[in-house]
């Protein structure tokens, strides 16, 4: 059995710490690059690889085979998420706010934090995009749905996979339901207070636009079996009649497009994972 690691051995993984909080506030421009942040991660992880190469190899290669499963996991819910588009925007109440959140949180035990982020975000922000007080929302969804939801299965959360693959049975989970549905409850309570109060902060003019600008939620799937219709499956959330906002964050808009501006009605059409297609060269869907 290897001898403990020195306490100096930490230093590593504080400094990666620091680094991922500061730096994006110190130098941001120098931070963009993904170049950068590769430096930085090689820079800091070279003392603790050349640490096992001297104190453990096997022990290194072991922890190797956890990181390849535990990449091809992320990569799948990756590209299954990717693959699905879910675009609307209903009218931001903090109702609706909180059954987005509640959602994301039940979807991260089943297609992992990082699907339900990935599935969720976009609609939440376009929901959203008529107010001006969201920061709360977005802080609020990363505790629900890119943390907390994924408790109860290993496809949740990283820790939990890694864990079932050092042996713990994938169903040992789903006995913390428990304190899963305290969490749950609570931070939805907080949250649902503090964003009545901030909705209540709007201006008359942004809840009049947020009200007006709805547009349904669709869900399209970036690819589909042979002779099915390409926005298949699809589904009407919203049933009111309005006129729909335009396309925030959508392939082909406008840069720089004032929330609660008109704007036609476009057919979205069918994204697949590795790239956006452009709105100019779709057809409208049916």
């Amino acid at each position: 059995m290897l001898a403990p690691l020195p306490l100096y051995a930490l230093l590593p993984f504080v400094a990666m710490l620091l680094a991922i909080a500061l730096l994006p506030l110190a130098w941001p421009h120098w931070w963009e690059p993904n170049r950068n942040k590769l430096l930085v991660s090689a820079v800091l992880g070279l003392p603790v690889l050349l640490l096992y190469l001297v104190r453990g190899p096997a022990a290194l290669v072991h922890t190797a085979g956890d990181y390849a499963s535990f990449i091809i996991l992320q990569t799948g819910l990756y590209v299954i998420a990717g693959g699905i588009q879910l675009r609307g925007d209903l009218e931001a109440t903090p109702a609706v706010n909180t059954a987005f959140l509640s959602a994301g949180a039940l979807l991260a035990s089943l297609i992992g934090t990082t699907g339900a982020s990935m599935l969720l975000i976009r609609a939440l922000l376009q929901t959203n995009r008529e107010r001006a007080r969201v920061t709360h929302t977005v802080v609020f969804f990363i505790f629900l749905v890119s943390n907390i939801g994924g408790m109860l299965t290993p496809l949740g959360d990283p820790p939990l996979f890694l864990g079932y693959l050092a042996g713990v049975p994938f169903s040992w989970t789903l006995r913390l339901w428990a304190p899963w549905l305290a969490m749950l409850l609570s931070l939805l309570a907080l949250y649902f207070g503090w964003d009545t109060i901030q909705h209540r902060r709007e201006t008359p003019a942004a809840r009049r636009r947020d009200h007006a600008l709805v547009e349904p939620l669709r869900l399209h799937g970036g690819s589909t079996p042979s002779g099915w219709p390409g926005w298949w499956p699809r589904w009407r959330c919203c049933t009111r009649p309005s006129a729909r906002s335009p396309s925030w964050l959508s392939p082909g808009s406008r840069s720089g497009e004032r929330p609660g501006r008109s704007a036609a009605p476009t057919s979205s059409p069918p994204i697949r994972w590795w790239r956006w297609r452009s709105s100019s060269s779709a057809s409208s869907s049916p």
